[in-house]
């Protein structure tokens, strides 16, 4: 379809609805990803005599970002060939819908990343505090050894070796506590993953009924949601 002059999309303005979208299709019922091959079409028609067309509109308000959607070359045609189907209003709903989804997606996933770098942090931390007191346990076991060839000529060393074991005991009860510890934090990443995932599949129910009860679904779309 022709566009009025000055209608036009900037690349800014394209790149910014691309990215909005998470670059899938904006048709709540489609939600196909488009890297390359998606159309930045206009919610109020950019034609005046064309689908949605509103003569009073300038080309500067047409061209704005709040006008425009990322579609699949599919769901385009099928939106400007029914525009009695696909009025504004539904096109605005969709655009308002798929920001909100994308909101609450990024949050969320913004969220459990920083849970899951803290939880890496700790582990990297803990691995730190074990190979630094398994070095320091080598080195009282190497104490060790020369203590037990001093003690026949000083008894006074055999008081520091036994000081010594009990350290290397001490020593080898933190390891095993440490340990522990990272298995513990293993165990909370994996629940952490299990969480997301089970988010997203809760999001993607809820938001399918909730799309199947709000907008008509055209006999000749492709069914089904597919969340970034």
């Amino acid at each position: 379809m022709l566009c009025r002059k000055g209608s036009e999309f900037s690349k800014g303005t394209k790149n910014k609805l691309a990215r909005e979208s998470a670059y899938h299709c904006s048709n709540p019922v489609c939600r196909k990803l488009i890297y390359h091959d998606g159309i930045f079409g206009h919610i109020i028609g950019a034609s005046k005599s064309g689908p949605r067309g509103d003569p009073s509109m300038d080309p500067d308000e047409l061209k704005d970002e709040s006008n425009g959607l990322y579609l699949c070359f599919s769901c385009e045609k099928t939106v400007d060939a029914q525009p009695e189907i696909y009025p504004v209003k539904m096109l605005q709903n969709w655009k308002r819908l798929n920001k909100e989804q994308m909101s609450e997606l990024r949050k969320k996933l913004l969220k459990d990343s920083k849970m899951s770098e803290t939880i890496k942090a700790q582990k990297k931390e803990i691995k730190q505090q074990a190979n630094t007191i398994q070095d320091q346990m080598n080195a009282i076991k190497e104490q060790d050894k020369t203590f037990q060839k001093l003690q026949a000529s000083n008894c006074r060393l055999g008081k520091q070796n036994k000081e010594n074991e009990r350290r290397a005991d001490k020593a080898e009860k933190t390891i095993q506590e440490l340990e522990e510890r990272l298995a513990k934090q293993e165990e909370d990443l994996e629940e952490v993953r299990g969480i997301l995932k089970t988010a997203e599949e809760y999001i993607q129910t809820i938001t399918k009924k909730f799309q199947e009860k709000l907008f008509p679904i055209p006999t000749n779309s492709t069914k089904g949601w597919f969340f970034f």
